[in-house]
């Protein structure tokens, strides 16, 4: 008789991490490792947890270890992935995750995902002191113009339990010609009431960023694939315009078949602070990534 066809297998496991860096001394440290599991079925799942720590001047440091489960299938026609799971804080309260979205395709270059996620606002330190939470819903669209020329825009909308209201949106024009791409990039973000000062996060009434970038990618060696990039462009905040720019690095190498190592950096002056027109950003990024 045939061997019966094994029940969960282990797909990968992938070991990301990220730290991030501002001219304001804030610190995000965040460190999650992901274990993806199928079935003979084809649905998939998957396991994260970690550790991630918060550091901001004249505010305690806050240390979290996530614990989610996901799943991911088909419904139909409809892509689904679903995740839900507890942060659990060194000082504050135990608080819930969910995340959930559905990707319909529109033609067979085209799809229309909608989003929903609740939970903990990880934007620094003192937000999560403040026990900030977030509703946060939306949509995102993908068309494949042509072979070459790609469009990505999408859509959120935010409800806090501090009764702010929040409206972003974000497009992105693409086009590749060989080891080249340029991009076209227009972000707007606004809330409705402006508690930077009393709930620590920024929320702006109206911000607006445009840019241009450059990005070449090529392999410099058979096992190893780099990209370098730069945006040039301008942010307006309450009415002021200052340059906005940026520059992105990162690396891939395939140390075995089953084995990937990837390390980024990037740096930007892109406003995530009031009345700061000297900001600035930067992080690193890296992880491994093993298939079994």
């Amino acid at each position: 008789e045939p061997a019966p066809a094994p029940g969960l297998v282990l797909d990968s496991l992938e070991i990301p991490f990220e730290d991030t860096r501002n001219s304001n001394e804030e610190q995000n440290r965040t460190f999650e490792p992901v274990l993806r599991f199928h079935l003979p079925d084809g649905n998939r799942f998957s396991i994260t947890s970690g550790f991630n720590q918060y550091r901001q001047p004249n505010q305690d440091t806050v240390n979290q270890i996530p614990v989610r489960f996901g799943w991911e299938g088909q419904v139909n026609n409809v892509q689904v992935q679903a995740s839900a799971g507890v942060d659990i804080f060194n000082r504050l309260p135990t608080a819930l995750n969910a995340d959930l979205s559905a990707t319909v395709p529109l033609s067979p270059s085209a799809s229309l995902t909608g989003v929903v996620s609740q939970g903990p606002y990880q934007f620094n330190a003192e937000t999560l002191n403040n026990q900030i939470t977030a509703l946060r819903y939306g949509v995102n669209l993908f068309w494949q113009i042509e072979p070459n020329l790609s469009l990505y825009s999408q859509l959120r909308l935010g409800n806090y339990n501090d009764g702010n209201v929040e409206q972003q949106s974000f497009s992105r024009l693409e086009y590749r010609l060989g080891e080249f791409t340029l991009a076209a990039n227009l972000f707007n973000w606004r809330y409705n009431q402006d508690l930077e000062a009393s709930s620590g996060y920024f929320s702006p009434p109206d911000f607006l960023v445009y840019n241009g970038e450059l990005a070449w990618e090529r392999d410099l060696l058979e096992a190893l694939r780099c990209r370098l990039g730069g945006t040039l462009g301008q942010q307006r905040l309450r009415g002021e315009v200052q340059a906005a720019f940026g520059v992105q690095a990162r690396c891939v190498a395939q140390l075995s078949p089953n084995l990937e190592a990837n390390l980024g950096y990037r740096y930007d002056n892109v406003l995530e602070r009031s009345g700061d027109s000297d900001f600035n950003s930067r992080a690193i990024t890296g992880g491994l990534r093993m298939t079994f």
